[in-house]
């Protein structure tokens, strides 16, 4: 009686056991694709952070080379400007001419100020935000801001603005000048000599050694 008990709760155990085993393997399913999501959101993540990153730089350098163009391009359309101004056209008219003849970088920051005057903003006020304050853009638009308001010519100013910009981007060339050497110092030690050894020293000692 006793080992027919015994063979019954055996049964009965073995039964539940049986019962568990699909629920464990279903718990190890789940827990396994739980890691492997979290594995996946991780990675993500990190991609997601990489890739701001070098949306950021792409962009600073983006940046940094149209700010260059602009700047080199700033002579031209204060010329530009003169010209207008003299023929007797108004700062505003001045304005339009050079967003007509002037290159996409430099006409798109000109049309927005005659955007912002058509939709009732003071020209003055859109001068203003012609460009980043400190920059050559932003101290053109600041000198055609002062004229319209105070209605002083603009001529000799503008004349004076061109020759500071021309200056100053002269002795930008001069400094990129002298950085050239430094920059070549590199590719002079590191690649250019090492090659020129192995082209005219390295056959001369192998010629020695096989004639000795």
């Amino acid at each position: 009686m006793v080992i027919v008990v015994s063979v019954g709760w055996g049964l009965l155990a073995g039964l539940a056991l049986l019962r568990r085993v699909p629920s464990l393997a279903a718990a190890k399913r789940l827990s396994a694709m739980g890691g492997h999501a979290a594995r996946r959101n991780r990675q993500s993540r990190r991609n997601n952070i990489v890739e701001r990153v070098l949306r950021d730089v792409l962009a600073r350098i983006r940046s940094r080379k149209a700010d260059s163009t602009i700047e080199a391009q700033i002579p031209m359309v204060v010329e530009l400007i003169a010209v207008a101004i003299g023929s007797g056209c108004s700062v505003i008219g001045a304005v339009e001419v050079v967003a007509v003849w002037s290159s996409p970088e430099i006409a798109a920051h000109f049309l927005r100020v005659k955007r912002a005057f058509l939709m009732g903003e003071p020209l003055a006020v859109a001068l203003k935000q012609l460009g980043r304050s400190g920059t050559p853009l932003g101290n053109l638009g600041e000198l055609l801001s002062d004229g319209a308001v105070l209605g002083t010519p603009l001529i000799e100013p503008l004349d004076r603005f061109a020759t500071e910009s021309r200056s100053a981007l002269r002795r930008q060339a001069e400094a990129r000048a002298k950085v050239v050497p430094v920059r070549l110092l590199f590719p002079l030690v590191f690649l250019i000599l090492p090659a020129f050894g192995l082209i005219t020293v390295v056959p001369a000692i192998d010629a020695g050694l096989r004639g000795g």
